[in-house]
This record gives C-alpha cells, sequence and structure tokens, in this order.
C-alpha cells in the first residue's frame, strides 16, 4: 500500500479525539527507531479533530496497517496542507525531495 488517510472518526474507540491515536502511533515509530520515510502528518486546516485527517506515509502504512485497518489508500498529500504529527522532525526530506520545511512547518520548492 503506498500513502493511506483515515480521521479519527474512523478509528473505534478514539472517541473522534486525534490525541487518542497518538500513543500507538508513538509506540510503532519508536519500535522501528524513527526512519525518515516513517511519518504520519494531520491536515492543517479542518472543522472539527473528528473530521481532522491523518496522512500515513508508505512505510507507516506498512508498519501501522494491522493496527488501523481504517486506513484508506490516497495519494500523497500536498506538503504545504499538513503538518508533522509523529514521524523524525527531518522526514520531509525523504518524503518531499525538493521541498524545504522551516522551522514552523511552512514548505516551498527549493530551486
Amino acid at each position: 500500500m503506498d500513502w493511506a488517510y483515515l480521521t479519527p472518526d474512523d478509528v473505534p474507540g478514539s472517541g473522534g479525539r486525534v490525541f487518542a491515536l497518538v500513543p500507538a502511533l508513538l509506540e510503532v515509530i519508536t519500535e522501528a527507531d524513527w526512519p525518515l520515510d516513517m511519518a504520519v502528518f494531520i491536515e492543517s486546516d479542518y472543522a472539527t479533530e473528528a473530521d481532522a485527517a491523518l496522512y500515513f506515509s508508505p512505510a507507516a502504512t506498512r508498519a501501522l496497517g494491522d493496527r488501523f485497518p481504517e486506513l484508506r489508500p490516497c495519494h500523497r498529500p500536498d506538503h504545504a496542507a499538513v503538518g508533522l504529527l509523529v514521524g523524525d522532525p527531518d522526514c520531509r526530506s525523504a518524503l518531499y525531495p525538493g521541498h524545504v520545511v522551516d522551522d514552523v512547518g511552512r514548505a516551498w520548492l527549493n530551486d
């Protein structure tokens, strides 16, 4: 599976809360030793927390697919429309080659 997404509302027991999912995300990514290609991003513009889309990189999708069978395939999200939720802070260099991200998460094409 390539990129995938879900909303907190999709996950039974989460109560529609993003941060109810974070411990499971952290556990798996920590066990994998924080590889650059394994990250989960959150949509930066959403109406309610339950509607927030979480985007899983291909490596995160493979590692977390068993825990989150609700994952649905999608295209790689626009780098400027998502913020890093869980993953190595330098992951964008691996997942969005050619883009630069400053310290507040703004991204642009590196010409």
